[in-house]
């Protein structure tokens, strides 16, 4: 196959894209993040990378616990207005709408309309330039009814999550296999 080189931009795309809450369930704060995902399975931690400039970030700073939210395709203009606009200036959680829910674990919220929510505690900082990437233990997750399968885990092909990659949002959830399919491929 033959191949081109390519501007900069992001490979390893697209990412969820996730709203991010933070603060408490009386003074909510929500950011719209791009760079995050699972770095270890155990013990089960993810991360997020957050700007310092931020107005959620010495938040997440401060107290180390934060929600990653993951929404899907009816609440793309939530997800992105939160991502558009600062929290300095206005209050996101009611200009879109968004519910707060108590979390189990943290004193951050969780989003009411999201369709999974991933209740997070910073264990490290790590300072990379443009970004801190506060690496987390999992201590809950939580998911929509209609999002959980016979075996109680997220049923990610009947969900409509968004993802996110060169400034463009993204559609997810096409099941096309499953681990280990390649061994009925390679014989």
């Amino acid at each position: 196959m033959e191949k081109i080189l390519v501007k900069g931009g992001f490979p390893l795309a697209p990412l969820p894209a996730a709203l991010v809450s933070c603060g408490t369930a009386e003074q909510p704060l929500a950011l719209t993040v791009a760079w995050t995902g699972i770095v270890n399975s155990d013990p089960f931690r993810m991360y997020i990378s957050v700007q310092p400039v931020r107005n959620s970030h010495p938040v997440i700073a401060g107290s180390g616990e934060f929600v990653i939210n993951l929404l899907e395709t009816p609440m793309l203009g939530a997800l992105d207005y939160c991502g558009t606009h600062s929290g300095r200036d206005v209050d996101k959680f009611a200009a879109c709408g968004l519910t707060v829910l108590p979390a189990r674990e943290v004193k951050a919220p969780l989003v009411a309309e999201a369709a999974v929510s991933i209740e997070c505690r910073t264990c490290e900082t790590l300072h990379l330039g443009s970004h801190d990437m506060f690496i987390a233990d999992v201590l809950a997750v939580h998911a929509a009814p209609a999002l959980v399968n016979e075996n109680g885990r997220i049923c990610f092909d009947c969900s409509k999550l968004v993802g996110y990659a060169n400034s463009q949002y993204f559609e997810q959830g096409k099941l096309l296999g499953n681990f280990g399919c390649s061994r009925t491929l390679f014989k």
